[in-house]
């Protein structure tokens, strides 16, 4: 019986490029990612085969695959991963690309001339019975992933290897490097250069009417005819228009050909031929391809003609683009094809995010509106990224903006966005996925001042709610939306303005709770990070004198600690035998959610869940989840001396080794914030070993390098909230191990909680040096009983299409609901889980499950999900809303970790609301 599948992604990878990562990443989802590997020989072979295997590992490390890549002798075979698995029960996939299969197919599926079933056979159709890998070997097909190189056409390894080894300076072929493969490191890039600039790959040449050219034409005969080409046509003309200016001026001479108004040579027609082959090859046409490039033309010439739309002036750029800058534009005044670009851009854009159109056509959007920033950052000419804004009294309104998904595109949208929000007289009514990137940069200024949210909005019977956000009617749709407006608007013409809530030397910033009300946070302009105002000071010794009064009091346990020796600390909490850890992030791996326990199931699980957590909580304490960066460390020894190193629990040399603070750059890239964070940290701990050498030798890691420090780093502010002061965190101790050849993992270590204790002490020292402070878990205390039927009676709405919605309350949604496992597939093509945060913010915004769900059998899993996601966020707020800590209300952290093993084997967490927040990290690497 087959109970395990291996999946195999088998290939030369001359070189791995961004679309090779893109179809391993696939195979992962659909057949988890232990289970995956690429398989690859270290055969090399001028000129299509320039790299070794090693070269080979040094690209696909840098999509952090390289613990995935297995060196064989035969990638269709691999028996250096099949000869180590049992075939009686385990079956082996091989993914193959969908385009080689359709054109091409290398492999022959069916029967062998014996009678009997080939080797390979095709995975779906097979998936329900299959056979161990001895018998047979069964294709999977992976979507065609297309990305264009500007200049080169579709990318593939022959193009890639053109465009790279170009013959031009390597300072202009960064930005290239940077499209194709998605990174860019020197040292890499540079060996990759090396291997292909000296490298002149043969171009296909025939003989006019030789046997070889019949032999292609009979070819091209069979493959595709004249009609098939006039098919194609508009695809054709698309691609053109995305390539390089040489390419355009190319076309352009094809069509004053087909117009009469100039004879082509026979050699410009070879020529110009030439040059449209890899167009061709983009959209299929790969046997038209290998004709000689003067048929091509001429068969260009013949359509042209027949398509009499098409014009040479369709082709010339009125928009000249400078590279990498912004540049201003009258909407009016655009061509028909700019607007397109601009329209497309905006189209995917918007779709992508789930986001309501405000103009129905292109036309529509250069009447409505009246100008747009445009920026090319590719060198071709083309728009990559626009912003179209809207003049008023108040000053410059963006509306609109978007790119054409490239990450770099992306990158500079936003760059671009922030600093006009920080320009005098530009601002935006910014919502979902904008505001959430909006909500995380804090030096974005917010309105927040119903006056003039009204003034500036316009809009009549707008529902006002807390720190800025207002909810209103868009116009396009009958439906309303959350709102929250950003930036620097002109004021002084709005009446009634209120002053400045802030004294002198601080900034609003949102609002905050005081008490019972809603008062300005109110932030000091001019403090450096990682240092406190005096007003920030005083807050703090607030904060140690109620942690003093709340150790003493409220646990009901008896703690140790010296606060007149160490006052600037909460680390001198005695740690109980029974005192909860967290594991978190990094090495320690990601923590279950309630919903993922395993006997959690159905909706009514899920209540029980809840409930049997309160139980836990007036028995004793949970820990106060910390939403920081995961900082873990171990003890080895280098050159016969003691020294900590960083180690994320990959399976990547240097984690292996262990990081030594000279070599984080080379671990993580420049400029990567763990460079910064793992040096602290490091040199904190370095700095201290001679005060906790006992304490180490105690704990165990003087003696085993592979016991990890569990630590939670938090410098001001983390991934999403604020703690206005920088400490460490550490949640325990873990053992790393070696699990498989390529894949590591930790488990929780018992330890001497009296040694973790004055390990803790004796870094204050060293740490106070960095400013900072060291923790150790920090336990909650239950305020009442969490109020879980108030939560259970409200009411939700399900839109199912147009004409069906459905309200109930949650505890009547959850009494029939199914905690989903599915994933699902949305109009667009893409697959989501169920149970997502996508498929909650659909519903919540009341759009019907008809309009993004592509299969009508799924709607029922989506319904479930929203349900399962909504109750876990509300239920959990229930909680969180009546937790205290030393650290101020639970409710204002990341949530709280639970230990009890009458509910779960393995720990699990209640964020309430923080579920659903935006993660700004940039440490997961």
């Amino acid at each position: 019986m087959i109970t395990n599948i291996i999946a195999l992604y088998p290939g030369r990878f001359q070189p791995f490029g961004k679309h090779h990562a893109a179809s391993f990443k696939w195979l992962e989802s659909e057949f988890g990612g232990a289970n995956c590997y690429i398989v690859t020989t270290n055969i090399t072979s001028l000129p299509k085969s320039p790299f070794s295997f090693k070269d080979k590992q040094d690209i696909i490390s840098q999509y952090e695959l390289n613990d995935r890549l297995v060196q064989v002798k035969n990638p269709y075979k691999s028996e250096e991963i099949l000869s180590k698995l049992n075939p009686k029960d385990t079956a082996v996939v091989f993914m193959v690309g969908q385009k080689d299969m359709n054109t091409d197919p290398r492999f022959k599926i069916g029967k062998k001339v014996n009678g009997k079933d080939s080797y390979f056979q095709d995975y779906k159709k097979n998936k329900s019975n299959l056979k161990g890998f001895n018998e047979h070997g069964y294709l999977i097909v992976a979507p065609h992933i297309s990305i264009k190189i500007p200049g080169f056409g579709e990318m593939s390894g022959t193009t890639l290897r053109k465009a790279l080894g170009a013959k031009k300076p390597r300072s202009q072929k960064i930005e290239q490097f940077k499209a194709v493969f998605g990174w860019y490191n020197k040292k890499t890039a540079n060996m990759i250069f090396d291997k292909l600039e000296p490298v002149n790959e043969s171009k296909i040449s025939t003989t006019l009417f030789s046997k070889q050219w019949w032999g292609n034409s009979l070819e091209l005969n069979e493959s595709i005819s004249i009609d098939e080409l006039k098919s194609k046509f508009k695809s054709f003309i698309v691609n053109i228009k995305q390539e390089n200016t040489e390419t355009k001026e190319a076309f352009v001479l094809l069509t004053k050909a087909a117009t009469g108004k100039i004879v082509l040579s026979d050699a410009q027609k070879m020529q110009i031929g030439e040059q449209m082959k890899d167009v061709l090859k983009s959209i299929g046409l790969t046997a038209l391809a290998i004709v000689p490039g003067g048929i091509i033309a001429a068969l260009i010439i013949k359509l042209l003609k027949a398509e009499k739309y098409v014009t040479p002036s369709s082709f010339i750029k009125e928009v000249k683009l400078p590279i990498n800058a912004w540049k201003n534009f009258n909407l009016s005044g655009l061509s028909n094809e700019d607007i397109d670009i601009i329209w497309n851009m905006y189209s995917l854009t918007y779709k992508k995010a789930g986001m309501d159109f405000s103009a129905n056509d292109a036309k529509e959007l250069q009447t409505k509106y009246k100008a747009v920033y445009l920026e090319d950052v590719d060198g071709d000419s083309i728009a990559d990224a626009f912003i179209i804004f809207k003049p008023t009294q108040f000053g410059n309104k963006i509306a609109l903006l978007g790119t054409n998904d490239k990450s770099s595109a992306k990158k500079e949208l936003i760059a671009q966005l922030f600093k006009l929000l920080k320009t005098q007289g530009w601002f935006i009514e910014a919502s979902l996925k904008i505001e959430d990137i909006l909500s995380a940069n804090t030096s974005i200024p917010i309105v927040t001042d119903e006056t003039v949210i009204q003034s500036l909005v316009g809009h009549k019977g707008l529902e006002m709610m807390e720190d800025g956000y207002y909810k209103r009617k868009l116009s396009k749709v009958d439906k309303s939306i959350v709102k929250r407006l950003y930036g620097n608007p002109n004021i002084t013409s709005i009446k009634e303005v209120k002053k400045d809530p802030c004294w002198s030397g601080y900034r609003q910033y949102g609002m905050k709770k005081k008490g019972n009300k809603k008062v300005p946070n109110c932030v000091a302009e001019h403090i450096e990070e990682g240092s406190m105002s005096t007003n920030q000071q005083k807050t703090h010794n607030k904060k140690i004198n109620k942690l003093k009064s709340f150790l003493n009091s409220n646990i009901g346990r008896e703690f140790e600690y010296d606060f007149d020796q160490f006052s600037k600390t909460v680390f001198g909490v005695k740690i109980e035998e029974n005192s909860i850890l967290l594991k978190e992030g990094g090495a320690g791996g990601h923590m279950h959610h309630v919903f993922n326990i395993e006997w959690v199931k159905t909706g009514k699980d899920l209540i029980k869940a809840f409930q049997m957590s309160i139980n836990y909580l007036k028995k004793g304490p949970a820990a106060v989840k910390i939403d920081g960066i995961n900082a873990s460390i171990r003890l080895i020894t280098i050159d016969n001396k003691k020294q900590f190193v960083m180690d994320r629990g990959s399976n990547k040399p240097l984690d292996v080794k262990g990081i030594t603070k000279a070599e984080l750059t080379d671990r993580f890239g420049d400029g990567h914030g763990m460079i910064v964070i793992g040096g602290k940290v490091l040199d904190i701990f370095n700095e201290s070993i001679p005060d906790i050498t006992d304490d180490l030798k105690k704990l165990g890691l003087w003696d085993n390098p592979n016991i990890m420090f569990n630590i939670e780093y938090v410098s001001g502010s983390s991934n999403v909230l604020s703690y206005n002061k920088n400490f460490l965190a550490i949640h325990g101790l873990l053992e790393i191990a070696q699990i498989t050849p390529t894949k590591r993992a930790t488990k929780e270590k018992s330890y001497n909680k009296a040694a973790m204790q004055k390990l803790l002490n004796n870094l204050a020292a060293s740490a106070g040096n960095y400013g900072y402070e060291v923790l150790g878990s920090i336990p909650t205390v239950l305020d009442g009983t969490p109020n879980l039927t108030a939560e259970l009676n409200k009411k939700y709405t399900i839109t199912f299409n147009v004409d069906t919605k459905e309200e109930k309350s949650l505890s009547q949604w959850l009494a029939t609901a199914k905690v989903p496992t599915e994933n699902i597939k949305t109009i667009d093509g893409k697959s989501i889980a169920a149970l997502s945060k996508e498929v909650l913010i659909k519903i919540s915004d009341g759009i019907p499950l008809s309009e993004y769900i592509a299969d009508t059998k799924d709607y029922q899993a989506a319904a479930d999900g929203f349900v399962i996601y909504m109750a876990t966020m509300k239920l959990g707020d229930a909680i969180l809303e009546k937790l205290n800590s030393p650290l101020g209300p639970v409710s204002e952290h990341e949530g709280i970790v639970i230990r009890d093993t009458t509910i779960s084997d393995k720990p699990f967490k209640i964020t309430g609301s923080f579920i659903i927040k935006g993660m700004q990290s940039s440490f997961r690497k």
